[in-house]
C-alpha cells in the first residue's frame, strides 16, 4: 500500500506586501498562483509549530476516547473522525510522540485503576495526560519502563485485600482493558499499519498488552501476579476435591494469561507457558501423587482404574473449559507417571488383577486396564508378560488334566460292564467318571486360544505385540503336551466324521444355526491355528494320514469337499509335500468307485463270476495309504495272474472292499484267515477281474480292514448288522449249530484263522458290549481263550433295525472308552458314528497305547533321518563347501515347516553322508564340509 501524499502547507503572503517573501526550504515548498507570478514557501519551523499545534489541539480528543472507555462512555463515539485525527498526526510525522503519548496514557489509566479497584485506595489524584514526552523535533520513541507505583517502593500487606477480590477485581480490569484496546486499535489502525513497523515497534494492541503486565500484574508494591497463580492453583484443587468454583472468572484470568507475553520483546512465550502452566503441572503432580498413595491402600484394581479413569477425564474436561488443550499432554503425562507408572504393577499383580479379571471374565476390566496402562511403555510391556504368563499356566493345567499319564491310568483299569441278566441290550453303569479323552484336550485348547483372541480383540485393541506373544504362549505349551499331534489329528477326525459331536468356540456361536457341514468348517477353521502351532507337522501328517484313511475306506466322511478344501489348507500352511500322498488317497477312492462299476459291468456279462453277496472293494496304492500292520494270520492271498494289492474289505450279504496296491512280489504275509466258499467267491472273482485289467500286480486282501452287513433274525424280528469281516467271520460259525449248543474260543478260532487278538475283540463286543448277540459263559467282562464258551443269544432285542457294532479294546489294548453317558467303550463309539468298524485302523477319538505310541515315534524318526539327509545332501550340492554352524542352521530352516530338527540327529546323519561319501571333512579345517560329487 502506497504511503499518503504529505499534505501541503499554502501561506498566503499580506495583501500589503504581495511581493514580499516570507520563507524558504528546498523541501518544503508551496506555490501559490497570483496576478503577479511569485513563488511563496513556508519555513521549516513554522511548519513545525504548525504540526505541534495540531497534536496539542488533537490529542486531547484522542485520550479522551481512551479515558471514557475504561468509563463505560462509548456511546457516541465516531472511529470516523477519530481515525481522521489519527490519521493526520501520522501524516505530519507526529508517529513518535503520538506512539509515546498512547504508552504514558495507558500507564498512567492503568496506575489509577490498579490503585482504586484493585487495592481500593482512597484519594488517588486523577490520571493526568502527558503530551510533551519527547522534545519539539524528535522521531525517535521512548518506551516508558515502569519502575515504580505512585505509592513508591512501600509494599503491601497482603492481607488488606482478600485473594478472591483481587483475582475479581484483576479480571475486571482486564475485560475493561481490553475492550479499550480494541477502540485503541480501531482509532490508531493507521499508524499501526505504517508507523509502527518502520520503526520496529509492537502495535497498539500488543503494546496495551505488554503494559498491563508490567503495570498490573508486576505492579511493585504488591504481588499481584503471585496472587493470581495461587488464586488458580487453589480453584483446581478444590475443584478436584469436588467443590464448585467460578469457572467464568477462572476462564477470563486464564485467558488473560496466555493473551499477555512474558516480556516485552516480541513473539516472547506468554506468561501462561512461563508461569501458569509450570506452577499447575507441579501442583498436579503433588496432587496425584498424595491421592494415588492413598488410592492404592484403599482400593482394589478396578477400583484404582477407575479413579484414574476420572482423574484423566476431569484434567480433559478442565482443558476443554478453562484450560488450554494443549496443557491435557503435560498433565495426563503427570497422572502417568505418578499414578500409572508408579503403581500399574501393583495393578497387575492384585488379587483381582489381570489374572482374575481373565478368570471371572470381566472384559470391561480388562479394557479398561489396557486404555489406562497402554501409554506407559514399562506399564505396557509388563501387561504383556503378566497375560503370555497366565495364558502359559492355563495351558499347562490343561496339559495336567488331560495327560497322557491319566490317559495311560484309563487303559490299564477297564471299566467293567454290568452281569448280563437278560437278553436286551444293557449299558454300563450310569453316574461312573469317564476317563479323559484326547478330543477334549484339543477343544480346551481352542477354547483357550479363542478367548484369547476375543479379549485380544474387544479389551486390547488387536495390539499386534500382545497377539504375537498370545501365540507364542500357545505354541509353547502345546508343543509340551508330548501328543499334541495325535490329539490334534483325533479331533480334526472327529469334526470330519459323520454325525460326530460337534461344538463351535465362543467365536461363533451368536451366528444362526447351521448344518453339520457348516459348523464342521467353522470348527476345522480354529483347529488349522492349532496346526499352524505344533512344531512337530510331520508327525500330526501320520496320525491324519491314518484316521483320514479309516475314513475313506469305510464311508465316514461328512463331507469329500469338505475333506478336499481341509486337506488344501494344510496345503498353504505347510506345502505341497506335505499333502501330496493325502491328495493320492482322495484320486485311490476316485479310481475305486471306477473300478468297482466296471466290476459290476463284469459280473453281468459273465454271470459264473457273480459273487452271491455284493461285493465293493477299494483299490489303495501302497505308498499313498498308512496301511496298518497286519496281526500274523490277518492277509489272505488269493493267487492270480502276477499282480499284488493290499485290500481291505467289507463283505457279507452286502460288503465293501479296500485295496491298496503294490508292487510285483510273492505273498505279503501267511495265509491264515478261513473264508467260507461262498465269501472267497467273491474273492476270486475280484482278483480275476484286476488281474485282467493291470498285468504285473498281484492283491493281497487284508482282512483286518474290513466291514460287512449281515442280516439276521432274534425272536422273529429281523436285524441288520454292521460288524467288522472279523466279526462277520465269528457270528457265521453260528450258522447251523442248535440254539443250546456252544463254541469255544479254540472252536472258533479253529474255523476263522483269526488271531487270538483279532478275535478276543470280536467276541468281547458280541458278547460282553452294548448289543450281545452272544451269551459268554462264565460271565465276565473280558475274553478268555482257554475257559469262555459261547452261544446264540436266544433273547436278544432292541428297538433298533440296524445295529452297529465295533470290535471292542481287551485288556493289554485299548480299553473300553465312555463317551459320557455311561456306555461301555465300543458300544460308546457305536452311536458316535456309522458303525463301519476296521479292526487295526484307529479307532475315533482314541489314542494311542504306549506300545503304538512307540512305534510310531520310531517311523516318524526314520522318516526323518531321510528328510534330514536329503536335505543336508541338497545344501552340500548346492554351496559345495559349508562349515558346521551354517550347515546345521540352514537344515535347522528348511526342516522348520514340517518338524524341529534335533542338532544331534543332524550330526549323525552328517556322519553317515561323510561313510557313504556323500561329502567329507575339509582337510584344512575339520568343522569344513566338502560335498563329492
Amino acid at each position: 500500500m502506497s504511503a499518503a501524499r504529505r499534505p501541503r502547507t499554502r501561506i498566503r503572503p499580506p495583501k500589503s506586501r504581495p511581493n514580499e517573501t516570507t520563507g524558504l526550504h528546498t523541501q518544503h515548498t508551496s506555490i501559490l498562483t497570483t496576478p503577479t507570478p511569485v513563488t511563496l514557501v513556508a519555513s521549516h519551523s513554522e511548519s513545525q509549530v504548525a504540526r505541534t499545534e495540531n497534536f496539542s489541539s488533537t490529542w486531547p480528543i484522542l485520550a479522551r476516547v481512551i479515558q471514557d472507555t475504561y468509563a463505560y462512555n462509548t456511546a457516541n463515539l465516531s472511529y470516523e473522525e477519530l481515525y481522521r485525527n489519527a490519521y493526520t498526526i501520522v501524516v505530519q510525522q507526529e508517529g513518535p510522540r503520538l506512539y509515546d503519548a498512547i504508552q504514558s496514557l495507558l500507564r498512567n489509566l492503568l496506575r489509577h485503576c490498579v490503585r482504586t479497584r484493585v487495592l481500593h485506595e482512597e484519594n488517588v489524584p486523577p490520571p493526568t495526560l502527558t503530551v510533551d514526552l519527547l522534545p519539539t523535533g524528535s522521531t525517535e520513541p521512548v518506551i516508558v519502563e515502569s519502575t515504580s507505583g505512585p505509592t513508591g517502593n512501600r509494599q503491601l500487606d497482603p492481607a488488606i485485600v482478600d485473594t478472591d477480590d483481587l483475582v475479581a477485581a484483576v479480571s475486571k480490569l482486564w475485560t475493561d482493558h481490553r475492550a479499550c484496546l480494541e477502540v485503541a486499535r480501531k482509532v490508531f489502525m493507521y499508524m499501526d499499519r505504517i508507523y509502527c513497523p518502520a520503526a520496529n515497534l509492537p502495535p497498539t494492541y500488543d503494546l496495551g498488552l505488554t503494559i498491563f503486565r508490567e503495570e498490573v500484574l508486576k505492579y511493585p508494591c504488591y504481588p499481584v501476579e503471585a496472587g493470581i497463580l495461587h488464586y488458580i492453583l487453589e480453584q483446581i484443587r478444590r475443584e478436584r476435591e469436588g467443590e464448585s468454583i467460578d469457572r467464568d472468572t477462572l476462564r477470563n484470568v486464564m485467558g488473560m494469561l496466555r493473551d499477555l507475553p512474558s516480556t516485552a520483546q516480541r513473539y516472547a512465550p506468554s506468561m501462561y507457558l512461563t508461569a501458569a502452566e509450570p506452577a499447575l503441572v507441579e501442583a498436579t503432580a503433588q496432587y496425584y501423587a498424595a491421592r494415588g498413595h492413598v488410592w492404592v491402600q484403599t482400593n482394589d484394581s478396578p477400583q484404582m482404574l477407575h479413579h484414574i479413569e476420572a482423574a484423566l477425564a476431569q484434567e480433559r474436561r478442565r482443558c476443554e473449559d478453562y484450560l488450554p488443550m494443549e496443557t491435557y499432554a503435560k498433565l495426563r503425562a503427570v497422572i502417568e507417571r505418578d499414578l500409572v507408572a508408579t503403581y500399574g504393577e501393583q495393578l497387575l499383580k492384585m488379587p483381582n488383577g489381570l489374572v482374575d479379571m481373565f478368570d471371572q471374565d470381566r472384559r470391561s476390566d480388562m479394557k479398561l486396564l489396557y486404555d489406562i496402562l497402554s501409554p506407559v511403555p514399562t506399564c505396557l510391556a509388563m501387561t504383556k508378560a503378566e497375560g503370555a504368563a497366565h495364558i502359559l499356566h492355563i495351558g499347562e493345567l490343561i496339559n495336567q488334566k488331560h495327560s497322557t499319564e491319566r490317559l495311560k491310568a484309563a487303559a490299564v483299569t477297564p471299566r467293567q460292564a454290568p452281569p448280563a441278566s437278560s437278553g436286551t441290550s444293557t449299558s454300563a453303569t450310569d453316574g461312573a467318571e469317564a476317563p479323559p479323552s484326547p478330543t477334549q484336550w484339543v477343544q480346551a485348547v481352542l477354547d483357550l486360544m479363542q478367548r484369547w483372541a476375543t479379549i485380544l480383540t474387544e479389551c486390547f485393541a488387536g495390539n499386534c505385540t500382545f497377539e504375537a506373544e498370545f501365540y507364542r504362549s500357545c505354541s509353547a505349551f502345546i508343543n509340551r503336551h508330548p501328543r499334541a499331534a495325535e490329539f490334534l489329528s483325533l479331533y480334526m477326525d472327529e469334526q470330519l466324521t459323520k454325525n460326530a459331536p460337534r461344538r463351535v468356540t465362543t467365536a461363533v456361536t451368536d451366528t444362526p444355526p447351521a448344518d453339520d457341514e457348516t459348523m464342521a468348517e467353522r470348527v476345522l477353521e480354529q483347529t488349522i491355528g492349532v496346526f499352524r502351532l505344533l512344531y512337530d507337522k510331520d508327525v500330526f501328517e501320520r496320525y491324519y494320514k491314518q484316521h483320514l484313511a479309516k475314513r475313506l475306506l469305510l464311508d465316514r466322511s461328512l463331507s469329500d469337499e469338505l475333506e478336499r478344501r481341509t486337506v488344501a489348507r494344510l496345503k498353504v500352511e505347510v506345502g505341497q509335500q506335505f499333502t501330496t500322498k493325502l491328495e493320492g488317497m482322495f484320486n485311490d477312492m476316485r479310481l475305486s468307485r471306477d473300478t468297482n462299476r466296471d466290476f459290476s459291468v463284469y459280473c453281468e456279462a459273465d454271470s459264473a463270476a457273480t459273487p452271491a453277496y455284493r461285493l465293493q472293494v477299494q483299490v489303495l496304492t501302497a505308498s499313498c495309504w498308512p496301511t496298518p500292520s497286519a496281526p500274523p494270520g490277518s492277509l489272505l492271498h488269493v493267487p492270480t495272474t502276477g499282480e499284488t494289492a493290499t485290500v481291505a474289505a467289507k463283505s457279507s450279504t452286502e460288503s465293501t472292499v479296500a485295496v491298496t496296491t503294490a508292487g510285483d512280489g510273492g505273498t505279503t504275509g501267511p495265509v491264515a484267515v478261513i473264508l467260507q466258499t461262498e465269501l472267497m467267491s467273491g474273492v476270486k472273482a475280484f482278483s480275476d477281474f484286476y488281474a485282467s485289467r493291470h498285468s504285473g500286480r498281484r492283491l493281497t486282501w487284508q482282512m483286518n480292514a474290513g466291514s460287512a452287513d449281515l442280516r439276521c433274525q432274534f425272536q422273529g424280528k429281523r436285524y441288520v448288522l454292521n460288524v467288522a469281516t472279523f466279526q462277520m467271520l465269528a457270528l457265521l460259525c453260528f450258522n447251523g449249530v442248535a440254539e443250546d449248543q456252544t463254541l469255544t474260543f479254540k472252536d472258533i478260532q479253529r474255523e476263522t484263522g483269526i488271531p487270538e487278538y483279532e478275535l478276543r475283540r470280536s467276541l468281547r463286543s458280541l458278547a460282553c458290549g452294548k448289543y450281545r448277540l452272544l451269551v459268554k459263559e462264565p460271565k465276565s467282562n473280558d475274553i478268555d481263550p482257554t475257559t469262555d464258551r459261547f452261544r446264540v443269544n436266544e433273547k436278544f432285542t432292541s428297538p433298533q433295525a440296524r445295529l452297529k457294532i465295533r470290535p471292542a479294546a481287551t485288556s493289554g489294548s485299548q480299553p473300553p472308552r465312555s463317551d459320557g453317558s455311561g456306555r461301555s467303550a465300543s458300544t460308546a463309539a457305536d452311536g458316535a458314528t456309522d458303525g463301519t468298524a476296521v479292526a487295526s485302523l484307529p479307532d475315533g477319538n482314541a489314542a494311542e497305547t504306549e506300545a503304538e505310541e512307540r512305534e510310531t515315534k520310531a517311523r516318524v524318526n526314520e522318516n526323518r533321518k531321510n528328510l534330514i539327509e536329503a536335505t543336508i545332501v541338497r545344501l552340500m550340492k548346492s554351496h559345495k563347501q559349508l562349515d558346521h554352524n551354517n550347515l546345521l542352521a540352514e537344515v535347522t530352516q528348511q526342516l522348520q515347516p514340517r518338524f524341529t530338527a534335533d542338532p544331534a540327529m543332524i550330526k549323525q546323519r552328517i556322519e553317515v553322508l561323510i561313510d557313504r561319501e556323500y561329502m567329507e571333512r575339509s582337510p584344512d579345517d575339520r568343522r569344513v564340509y566338502l560335498y563329492l560329487a
